[in-house]
C-alpha cells in the first residue's frame, strides 16, 4: 500500500491513480508480469527522498 503521504498528496491534486498489490519485484518488467498487466501498460514509479524534498 502506498505511504499515506503520497496518497494525500495524490488526493490532493486530484490526480487519478489505481493501488495494485503484487507479489515482491525488482524491475518493471516482473511488476507488469506479477500485476497481469502488458508492460507497455506500466510506469514504474521511482520516488527519491533528497533531504525532506521529493
Amino acid at each position: 500500500m502506498p505511504a499515506k503521504k503520497l496518497v494525500d498528496y495524490l488526493n490532493t491534486n486530484r490526480t487519478r491513480y489505481i493501488t495494485l498489490i503484487h507479489s515482491p519485484a525488482w524491475t518493471a518488467a516482473e511488476v507488469a508480469q506479477a500485476a497481469h498487466i502488458r508492460g507497455n501498460q506500466l510506469a514504474k514509479t521511482v520516488i527519491l527522498d533528497a533531504g525532506g524534498a521529493f
